[in-house]
């Protein structure tokens, strides 16, 4: 088999009230709108981390927004993705 170079993989954390959302539409650059959730170090985009201990810190609990009938209760899961970057501009 020849490996492609053409993908490399990178995780995404975000706060669990979000996953609907991402999940439905996709990862969508939410910097500078209301929606940003974290400051812009690296200038706007969607972040992503060659490890997941990164990005789980950005998927940490936050009760604003939660959904008050959810079997889950105050106790929310951290949730992170595991995405394909294809044609990175780096490979």
């Amino acid at each position: 088999t020849v490996k492609s170079r053409s993908s490399i993989w990178a995780w995404h954390g975000s706060h669990f009230k979000n996953w609907h959302s991402i999940v439905r539409t996709s990862l969508k650059n939410m910097s500078g709108t209301k929606y940003q959730a974290h400051g812009a170090s690296y200038g706007k985009g969607i972040y992503l981390a060659k490890k997941s201990g990164t990005s789980l810190g950005y998927s940490k609990f936050d009760n604003s927004g939660m959904w008050p009938l959810s079997k889950l209760g105050k106790t929310q899961p951290q949730v992170l993705a595991l995405c394909e970057i294809v044609n990175h501009r780096n490979l």
